[in-house]
Order: C-alpha cells, then sequence, then structure tokens
C-alpha cells in the first residue's frame, strides 16, 4: 500500500500529525508513507522514521520557475500511483480550498480523504465534515480521517523521537549535573498574535529569579528571534540557545527541563512532545481546545484570560492588532500555573 499525507502546516502541525504516522505504521507496517510538507519545517519532519519519502513544496510564488517545479512534483507524485492521498489540515479560505482541489486532482490517488470546514473539503472521496468552533482537539480530527482505513480510538499523544547524539550534545552545551531547578522560557511566535508581551516576560524572570534563585533559564527561538532573546538575558542564570542546536537537539535539551514556558507557538508543541511539563499562554479565541498539546493533562497547564470582545474574527487565523485577551495575562498568573504544575517537587 502506497499512503501519501499532505501537511502544509507550520512546525506545530507536524508536531501533532506525530500520532497518525505512528498509528498507520503500526496498522500497516509494510506500506510506504510519503509526505508532502513545506521545505522550512524539513528539518522537524526528517526525525520520523514512518516516513520512506519527502515531497518539498515552497511557500507558492507566482514565477514561472517555481510554477515549473511544481508541476514536476505534480507528475513525480501522480506516477506513484498512491492507494490513498491524505491531507491533514483544513482549508479555511476560497481560494485555499480550489488550490487543495486542484492538488488532490493532480496527484490523482485511489481514493483521496481531508477535512471539510463549513462545506469546503467536498471534494474529497472521503471527508470528514467539521465545524468552524471545534469540541474536538486537532489530533483528534486527525485521526477520525483514518477510520476509512480501519483505524479507531488510537493514542492522542504527542511525541518526538530523541536521538543519543542530540541528547547528548544538548547536555554537553548547556546541561550540568544535579542542576536544581531548569526552566525553558519560548517567547517567541510565528504570528504577533500570539505572542505575550516582552515586558511580562521580563517581569516573569523576575518572579522566578526571587522565588527560585539557584534556577537556570533558557531562553529559546529562531535566528530571527535572537534580539528578541538577547533582550531577556537580565540576569546570569540565562541561557540562550537561539543559533545554536538543530530542532532534533532543542528537543533534547527540552526534555531535560523541569518545566517550559510557551506562547502558542510550534515550539510549544515541541515541548509538550519532548516530555516535559508545559505551560502555555493562549489569547482568548474561541478554539482553545483544538490547539492545546495533546498531552496528559497533568503535563499541561494553560494561562489564558476570558475577556469578551467585539472580534469579528478569530486571532488565531488573522493578525491582531491588539490582543488585549493576551496582553490581559499577568506574570503572576503565569507564575501561578507553573507552580501549580510543578507542585511540591521544588
Amino acid at each position: 500500500m502506497k499512503i501519501l499525507i499532505v501537511n502544509l502546516g507550520g512546525m506545530g502541525d507536524i508536531i501533532m500529525m506525530s500520532p497518525v504516522l505512528c498509528v498507520i505504521r503500526l496498522k500497516y507496517q509494510d506500506c510506504e508513507i510519503s509526505l508532502l510538507c513545506l521545505k522550512r519545517v524539513f528539518e522537524v519532519a526528517k526525525v520520523f522514521k514512518e516516513i520512506n519519502k519527502f515531497y518539498l513544496l515552497d511557500n507558492i510564488k507566482i514565477k514561472i520557475f517555481d510554477l515549473i517545479k511544481i508541476a514536476r512534483m505534480l507528475k513525480d507524485l501522480r506516477n506513484k500511483k498512491f492507494d490513498y492521498l491524505i491531507n491533514l489540515r483544513d482549508t479555511s479560505s476560497f481560494g485555499g480550498n480550489l488550490k487543495m482541489s486542484f492538488l488532490v486532482k493532480a496527484i490523482g490517488a485511489s481514493v483521496s480523504m481531508g477535512r471539510s470546514l463549513e462545506g469546503r473539503g467536498k471534494f474529497y472521496d472521503k471527508f470528514y465534515e467539521e465545524k468552524k468552533i471545534s469540541d474536538k482537539n486537532e489530533v483528534e480530527i486527525t485521526l477520525d480521517l483514518l477510520e476509512p482505513l480501519g483505524i479507531k480510538n488510537a493514542s492522542k499523544k504527542i511525541f518526538y523521537p530523541i536521538g543519543e547524539n542530540d541528547e547528548k550534545k544538548a547536555f554537553n552545551l548547556f546541561i550540568k549535573e544535579n542542576e536544581s531547578f531548569k526552566i525553558a522560557l519560548n517567547p517567541g511566535a510565528f504570528r504577533d498574535s500570539r505572542r505575550w508581551p516582552i515586558k511580562n516576560w521580563r517581569k516573569l524572570i523576575l518572579l522566578i529569579n526571587k522565588k527560585y534563585p539557584n534556577s537556570r533559564i533558557f531562553i529559546n527561538g529562531s535566528n530571527g528571534e535572537i534580539e528578541m532573546a538577547e533582550s531577556l538575558k537580565i540576569s546570569d542564570n540565562i541561557h540562550i540557545t537561539n543559533g545554536k542546536l538543530k530542532i532534533s537537539e532543542l528537543v533534547a535539551l527540552l526534555s531535560k527541563m523541569d518545566v517550559s514556558i510557551n506562547n502558542d507557538s510550534g515550539l510549544m508543541h515541541l515541548a509538550a512532545a519532548s516530555g516535559t511539563k508545559v505551560v502555555a499562554i493562549f489569547s482568548a479565541f474561541d478554539d482553545l481546545i483544538r490547539f492545546m498539546p495533546s498531552v496528559d493533562k497533568a503535563m499541561l497547564r494553560i494561562a489564558t484570560k476570558n475577556i469578551l470582545l467585539n472580534c469579528e474574527r478569530p486571532c488565531y487565523k488573522f493578525k491582531c492588532a491588539n490582543p488585549v485577551c493576551l496582553n490581559s495575562i499577568s506574570p503572576e498568573d503565569v507564575m501561578g500555573k507553573m507552580e501549580e504544575l510543578i507542585g511540591n517537587e521544588r
């Protein structure tokens, strides 16, 4: 059997895909699994041994050269004669729906499967009808897509493989033997509307240092967030990892933390998948259940404010000029969630 999984999302979407990969491989051990994803997330996806082959797509630009590359890839995918095509992400716009419909038809798998959000997605042979505001997590929704493959009641817990060499490098660079309290702070996010104000991160660090003077704090993020990370280096116990570790090495580092505090971001899902305890800072959009990390409740706390705003559009899909709900979460709120999570461990 040949299965093509389509996931054109970001880092968090790739992490949330991990239970799908695991259960397909367990059910069909000899099947060939291919993944069509964006080039920018390949480093995150390549560690999953369940995937046999990758097809990488740049963000589509209106240039002849890019269209030629896409046409060649589609021809290659069509020639593979996939038994199943499974698109794990929804299409939230009319234009996105047209593009995905064209992609699915061009690849020509025997059976196409995907999600139909508000009627967008009925071009699939088998589709999962979903509402705009869901009472299910993304991981649960994507697992529901697999019912035509005879897969039900699979584990919803996300995971990320940690290599021995990755663990060794992260440990040698940053971790000391018998350290008391290790805290990861992930202050970045792909969208500005998901970023808790940097001044609040500074105040949080002061609160942590006051109560846990022997702690070590690790600031993590992308190369483009180094300046922001440097602005948080307000004490000697702070260490910045931006640009110093590969994704797989960063996961190994996160797995050594006592707790990780995060914006709603790909790093939030990465930290949760590493097995560490996670405090997630969320804005008050209605679909929080859908995007929170899919882990045991004992490993997760959510810091959010349920503020009634006259918002016409959900901030998880659109830029928010003034995320009042996010700005209203205080450093004391986040500190309280962290202490609730770690209990009497410290």
